[in-house]
């Protein structure tokens, strides 16, 4: 299997003009790096995945006639031919995992799981749609843009949560093997070539052949309803990454804008479908760099990512890079956000916080290719 040992100059050129999904993204620019951060981070993350496919032992099929691409997709037909009489078990399993992991209390929200032949992609947008958003001042410009970059790191984060988790083979290996060890070869697999594929060129997207393998859909009904977290995926991998990504999605809520004109307008501009390869290729390591900041504490990590959403657009942009950049203050700022989350966690809030978003009506729709 032959293995390219770095990201592709067409990647490189693209992060170096700031022509990725983040733009001049100002609380990236600002983190103490040896180089451009977003490099940084996405040469970390293919390294992980270059790792990651050296260190599985053989997969069957690849020689020098069959793309990796190709490989991907036979494995994910044989996946799916041992998973399908034991669908409606991994789904409870998939459900099972994040209740669990995550503390969720019963009654406070409703998770759906579906593993699918085809992900239903109907409710997103694939490209930037167009606002009539009226600027007052420059200074709303201003705003607009404080709040994309929030959003956009945001994004990355739920993105790399899903990843983090859904790679993590020890929080399901057990139940996995109970259904069908030859399964857990399988995703192994598949998780690494996924990864991957992520920095092999530009992903060549269109309206019709988008490429997707999971989507995740977040809703507040408002009118009393619970929250509900609608999570599709063509794998149990793929679909254990979009359920927690669609909790991450859920408590990142919170951090929207109240106007409701300018949450669209934020919506429009971070959340579609070319926008994904960027987030997925370097929010893991996003992830795992934001996470060491926190202690580890069983079902706490909603509860800190929440109050990390929560801090205004312009406040965000400094406590953010500081945080990234590890130093003294990040160290403070990391501080400051945990115990109050610790306190939400002890008083029991995560009832709390679901009945505040039972309020508002939201629909938000993310995906994985």
């Amino acid at each position: 299997m032959k293995l390219e040992n770095n990201i592709s100059d067409e990647l490189l050129k693209l992060i170096d003009r700031k022509k990725t999904s983040f733009g001049d993204n100002s609380i990236l620019n600002s983190v103490v790096s040896d180089g451009d951060f977003i490099e940084d981070l996405a040469t970390s993350q293919f390294e992980f995945a270059r790792k990651a496919l050296i260190d599985i032992d053989r997969i069957d099929g690849v020689d020098e006639s069959n793309s990796l691409n190709e490989v991907l997709q036979r494995l994910i037909v044989e996946c799916k031919k041992l998973e399908e009489p034991n669908k409606v078990k991994l789904e409870e399993i998939c459900v099972n995992i994040v209740k669990k992991k995550f503390l969720v209390p019963e009654d406070t929200l409703t998770i759906k799981t579906e593993l699918v032949t085809k992900v239903d992609c109907s409710n997103i947008s694939f490209d930037k749609l167009n606002s009539d958003y009226s600027l007052d001042s420059v200074k709303d410009n201003n705003i607009i843009k404080s709040e994309c970059d929030k959003r956009r790191i945001l994004n990355a984060l739920s993105i790399g949560a899903g990843l983090y988790y859904s790679l993590n083979e020890s929080i399901y290996e057990k139940e996995i093997r109970e259904v069908d060890e030859r399964l857990l070869g399988l995703y192994k697999a598949i998780n690494a070539l996924n990864m991957y594929l992520l920095f092999d060129g530009v992903v060549k997207m269109t309206e019709e052949n988008n490429k997707m393998t999971g989507v995740v859909t977040v809703r507040t009904n408002g009118n009393d309803k619970m929250p509900e977290i609608s999570a599709q995926g063509l794998v149990f991998p793929i679909l254990l990454a979009e359920t927690v990504r669609g909790l991450m999605e859920l408590f990142a809520m919170h951090g929207l804008p109240k106007d409701r004109d300018m949450k669209k307008l934020v919506l429009n501009k971070c959340d579609y479908l070319k926008s994904e390869p960027w987030y997925m290729r370097i929010g893991l390591e996003l992830w795992k760099k934001t996470k060491a900041n926190f202690e580890s504490r069983p079902g706490m990590v909603p509860y800190w990512f929440k109050e990390l959403a929560v801090i205004r657009p312009m406040r965000f942009s400094e406590v953010m890079p500081e945080i990234l950049s590890n130093t003294n203050t990040g160290k403070k700022y990391s501080k400051i956000i945990y115990r109050k989350a610790l306190t939400l966690f002890d008083k029991d809030n995560f009832n709390s916080d679901m009945s505040k978003l039972t309020m508002r009506k939201n629909i938000i729709t993310d995906n994985t290719i």
